[in-house]
């Protein structure tokens, strides 16, 4: 049987193709896998994603069951239709769980490229069917649109474009996008192959014959790429073998099995949640975003972190990871995954039990996660191996007493078992602070007596101890206090017009809101400075926002602040920076010249360190172009925001709280 008059009607209702196609994805990786899991519910056993990175285009093809004219043009052609009703399933294959619940994943395609041509055939046909769908055709005012389809011999011509790619299959689908809306670039296809991975559950690729490749290799489906950065685990449903069989490398003694909720139990829930040695264990891209506990539904991902809007500001939280299987989910009468592919429906019972018993893991595992940590080998502490390479650390370290050392150990893990504690250049400032407290002269107030019977001497050297610890969380929580304060000023007042005056007022006073070695005690702040200079054969004049002359500095320190508005002004061209910067870093330069010709003689400008402070409005409208140039003429741009962020994670109220705890 052929299609009728070479044309199917093609269902595009209610906005369908806008709102589950463009609209619903913003990368690539979620929206190819929607696409693969089309393929795992055709019965595949092999899928082929090729990108041509010349031509921009994307090629997706599987072995599965193809459709028929009748399933195309009654099942494919229609949105909203129950898939996993009367799927032919292959003689030789066992039934797969279906993945897919709307038959709405064929949309994902619009938001990868414009248009794709969709090529299928099944097993018992000769010819293979070709139709192309264009975004803006089936935009219209109209229930249905009429869609071309051509009947083809073979794929020679598909072949001939694609010679890399796999297409002797006899049947299957194969989707083709001719250009690709978001361009791939080589280290795209390297992080997207950790992406897709993470979109499946490991557990299909044991039970079930499926791979899947990209650009010629494969992608593995057993395991994800932070399993090996895994420290401990807390987990149910599973074996201790089954656990120690993927995360090998995880010593036994790190595996804490959840035996106590009735609800995980009678589900045939199936999980884990643990924690991983560096937050950046949890990045692809650069970006932390596989923090979280995921859900997966017949083997698919339904959300990336189900724990999102009950997860805290803990740091520990930014070191957790999870996957949980729950298939019963999917026998919902109603969808438990949101049309906007957000996550899953709250306002589901079932999804707000399955929240609040996976939430109880999590406790449970944030609430030692600092006493696993600490007691980590020394080795296995990045901080620690940091702080022993210095050799005048270490032998400080080595002349501690047993119970000192473990009390240094456990106010440095404190301090800076957190993520970006490398970037701020706290070691060389806290450490010796560490050091003192340990040894400070608050232990000879407690003294041991001659007539003291052991009892009495015993207690008196716990309190000794007590008195130091508890010294060492006030001493530090004082010194953050100060600052804590102002950060929180600052943050009342973001949304000020008049922000600039406000933050060069309160950078001129702190600015260590900048750097945590910059202070009013240590160096020298201007503001407001009239320069003079010569550039280009004229004489130049310029008033800077703020000149830092920090002690440790080989050159003044050059900040210069924009105001949040909708004015140019606020908004400066890469060029009108650059200009702006130069000429205050030659003003700078002639400056010292003046004052010791011999030293500064061949000062080079792009040493002369620059910061300049924009609204976020006027740093979006920067591109990678202009992001690159600043690189090179070694400006730093920072946002208003970013500033109080990076400011508040150095001296956060958390922190205070941990080590007071």
């Amino acid at each position: 049987m052929t299609i009728e008059n070479g044309t199917v009607q093609f269902q595009v209702a209610f906005g369908a193709v806008k709102h589950f196609g463009r609209n619903l994805y913003t990368s690539n990786p979620p929206a190819i896998a929607e696409l693969i899991a089309n393929s795992w519910d055709a019965y595949a056993t092999k899928c082929e994603v090729f990108y041509d990175s010349a031509e921009h285009s994307m090629i997706l093809c599987d072995n599965g069951i193809g459709m028929t004219d009748d399933e195309f043009t009654n099942r494919y052609a229609i949105s909203g239709t129950s898939k996993n009703y009367n799927i032919r399933i292959p003689e030789s294959m066992e039934s797969r769980p279906y993945m897919g619940r709307k038959g709405i994943g064929k949309f994902s395609v619009f938001s990868l490229g414009e248009k794709y041509q969709i090529y299928t055939k099944s097993e018992n046909e000769e010819k293979w069917k070709q139709a192309e769908l264009i975004y803006g055709d089936l935009m219209v005012n109209s229930a249905i649109v009429d869609i071309k389809i051509n009947y083809l011999d073979d794929l020679k011509d598909l072949e001939l474009k694609y010679p890399n790619c796999d297409l002797s299959q006899t049947h299957g689908t194969i989707i083709v996008i001719p250009e690709m809306k978001r361009k791939f670039n080589s280290r795209t296809l390297n992080s997207l192959k950790s992406s897709l991975s993470r979109r499946f559950s490991v557990n299909l690729s044991g039970k079930y014959d499926f791979s899947l490749c990209l650009n010629g290799e494969q992608v593995d489906l057993t395991s994800h790429f932070y399993d090996t950065a895994v420290e401990f685990i807390y987990y149910f449903g599973y074996s201790l073998e089954e656990m120690k069989n993927r995360f090998s490398e995880i010593h036994d003694d790190d595996f804490f099995r959840e035996y106590s909720d009735k609800y995980l139990e009678e589900n045939d829930v199936k999980g884990w949640v643990g924690s991983v040695g560096k937050t950046s264990d949890l990045t692809i891209e650069n970006e932390l975003n596989s923090v979280g506990v995921i859900i997966y539904i017949n083997g698919k991902l339904a959300t990336d972190n189900i724990l999102q809007v009950s997860q805290n500001s803990t740091i520990a939280n930014l070191y957790l990871v999870g996957e949980v299987e729950a298939d019963y989910l999917q026998d919902e009468n109603e969808d438990p995954v949101l049309s906007s592919r957000e996550g899953l429906n709250r306002e589901l019972e079932n999804v707000k039990l399955l929240n609040d018993a996976l939430d109880k893991v999590r406790k449970s595992l944030v609430s030692r996660w600092s006493d696993l940590r600490s007691k980590r080998e020394d080795g296995e502490q990045s901080y620690l191996t940091d702080i022993f390479s210095n050799e005048k650390y270490s032998s400080m370290y080595e002349e501690l007493k047993t119970d000192e050392k473990i009390r240094f150990k456990k106010y440095i893990q404190r301090i800076f078992d957190r993520p970006q504690n490398s970037e701020v250049g706290l070691k060389s400032f806290y450490v010796p602070f560490v050091f003192s407290v340990i040894n400070s002269e608050s232990i000879q107030e407690i003294t041991v007596k001659d007539d003291d019977d052991t009892a009495e001497i015993l207690n008196k050297f716990v309190q000794l101890f007590e008195k130091s610890e508890i010294n060492t969380a006030l001493r530090i929580k004082e010194n953050f206090q100060d600052r804590l304060n102002v950060i929180e000023e600052l943050e009342k007042n973001i949304e000020d017009k008049a922000r600039e005056n406000i933050f060069e007022e309160n950078l001129s006073k702190n600015p260590w809101l900048l750097n945590v070695f910059w202070d009013l005690r240590n160096n020298k702040i201007l503001t407001q400075e009239t320069y003079n200079t010569m550039i280009n054969g004229e004489m130049v004049a310029g008033r800077t926002d703020i000149i830092i002359e920090a002690g440790d500095e080989p050159y003044p320190i050059i900040i210069e602040i924009k105001r949040e508005t909708n004015t140019s002004y606020s908004t400066p061209s890469v060029d009108s920076i650059n200009d702006q910067i130069r000429k205050y870093r030659k003003m700078i330069k002639d400056k010292l010249y003046l004052q010791d010709p011999m030293k500064y003689k061949d000062v080079n400008l792009y040493d002369i360190k620059s910061y300049m402070i924009l609204g976020s409005a006027a740093v979006n409208k920067l591109n990678k172009d202009d992001i690159d140039v600043l690189s090179i003429n070694k400006i730093e741009i920072l946002t208003y925001e970013q500033m109080i962020t990076s400011a508040k994670n150095i001296y956060s109220r958390e922190l205070m709280v941990d080590i007071v705890d």
